[in-house]
């Protein structure tokens, strides 16, 4: 991801396992992005994230993470209108 590459809110159905490989990957959590919470991840940091908890991410220099967990994999935005997948999505 970019420099300042933000992921709006959003839940998964199941747990996410997150690893940062290279960059800051910032994680928090709620409903509502705030870039003054959140934990700063830096290389070689793991976290997980259990079924339907709210989070969201951003990062500081260009970030390489891996994800992984159980499948299928599912990413639910909480403002359907920040799914950059749809063409509602600025």
């Amino acid at each position: 991801m970019p420099d300042g590459y933000r992921i709006m809110p959003h839940w998964h159905p199941t747990t996410e396992n997150v690893t940062v490989i290279s960059g800051t990957f910032h994680l928090g959590m709620g409903e509502k992005f705030d870039d003054t919470a959140g934990s700063e991840m830096p290389p070689g940091s793991f976290g997980f994230l259990g079924p339907h908890m709210k989070h969201y991410a951003w990062t500081t220099g260009e970030t390489e993470v891996q994800v992984h967990g159980m499948g299928p994999f599912k990413l639910v935005y909480v403002n359907p209108a920040d799914d950059p997948r749809t063409s509602a999505a600025k």
